[in-house]
């Protein structure tokens, strides 16, 4: 009986060290995602929050945009549209915008997208991807 107690938990043990691995890995790319477009440290709180909505089925991509498109990261950029645009083209697509990329997107904003940054930071990302 104990050799059989013994083989469940290293087997329970084994069995979840790939969700363990995976959770250290989300908290260091969510981390890095407030060094690199908040410049700041997260709050463990802050850092629980993502974590968890990754826990239900977040996307990386999905928690991307939500950095790309959160108030926060608007006020950085002085809550300027064309700022905006350049900073998801310094992160999204490693690059600065070349001549008249900001007025395209600034314009496909405008008559696509409105007020909701979200929708805007996932064209962009979904731009970023096809184009590569």
């Amino acid at each position: 009986m104990r050799m059989l107690t013994s083989t469940l938990l290293i087997a329970a043990f084994w069995a979840a060290w790939p969700a363990a691995g995976r959770a250290d890995d989300d908290v260091r790319f969510i981390r890095s995602l407030y060094r690199e477009y908040l410049q700041r440290t997260p709050s463990p709180d802050e850092v629980l929050g993502w974590r968890d909505a990754m826990d239900q089925g977040m996307s990386r991509r999905d928690v991307r945009a939500g950095f790309l498109a959160s108030d926060e990261l608007y006020d950085l950029h002085e809550r300027d549209r064309s700022r905006l645009i350049r900073a998801l083209f310094k992160h999204l697509a490693g690059r600065a915008p070349r001549r008249g990329e900001v007025d395209i997107w600034l314009r496909h904003w405008r008559a696509n997208f409105g007020e909701d940054r979200l929708k805007m930071v996932k064209a962009f990302q979904a731009a970023v991807h096809h184009g590569r």
